[in-house]
């Protein structure tokens, strides 16, 4: 838990981000989901789909500085006849991140610590940890086979109750994605899904993107 009196950086949406990250699609099943992916009974049984995603990503720019972020979405949810995407498990490396993430979109940001390490220049090793436990590590190999990636062609919008709030928000972004292999797989037991436990569908690395992050609306 952090502490609400520790000072920081106020920082309202909208936010417009640049960075560079990796994005895995994957199917799980449904007893995973309702074991491991740390979705709140309130959403439970709106679950619609369980094509999920696992995003790691290294921003260089926001209005808060530089952070690391790992974040786990279970799936669709289908909410009062409308369908929306839910981060339900996510770490960052900058307590003002988790702080406006919180106040901004409701996202349940926590405080991680984050290690990118470049092995070569086409692989890549990300470790985040919590109190020197391991909530994800892996290695990424990069390949040169591309294509253009919008938020167009894969809608986010995204439903995030939190303190009583349901917060609606329609990021945006854009990028070009390239095919890449995620070699091995550790995530800490409690902290992270098990996801080497599941079907992945594509991985793909991004390494120069633009998100924006619209004032959200409730429902």
């Amino acid at each position: 838990m952090i502490e609400p009196t520790i000072p920081y950086q106020v920082c309202p949406a909208p936010w417009r981000l640049k960075g560079e990250g990796y994005l895995l699609l994957y199917r799980f099943s449904d007893h995973f989901l309702m074991k491991e992916g740390f979705i709140s009974e309130e959403l439970r049984a709106s679950l619609w789909m369980n094509i999920g995603l696992v995003m790691l990503v290294n921003y260089q720019e926001s209005p808060v500085g530089p952070y690391g972020e790992l974040l786990f979405i279970p799936g669709m949810f289908q909410v009062n006849g409308k369908y929306y995407w839910h981060i339900s498990k996510i770490y960052v490396s900058s307590l003002d991140s988790v702080m406006n993430g919180r106040e901004n979109w409701g996202i349940p940001k926590e405080l991680a610590q984050f290690e990118f390490k470049q092995l070569s220049p086409a692989s890549q090793s990300i470790k985040v940890a919590l109190n020197d436990q391991v909530v994800f590590s892996s290695h990424f190999k990069k390949s040169k086979i591309g294509l253009p990636l919008h938020t167009s062609m894969f809608p986010f919008q995204f439903i995030q109750p939190l303190d009583g709030k349901h917060y609606i928000t329609h990021p945006k972004g854009s990028g070009k994605a390239y095919f890449s292999k995620m070699n091995g797989v550790e995530t800490g037991e409690g902290l992270f899904p098990s996801i080497g436990s599941q079907k992945r569908l594509a991985c793909m690395h991004i390494p120069d993107f633009k998100l924006a992050f619209p004032i959200p609306h409730f429902i």
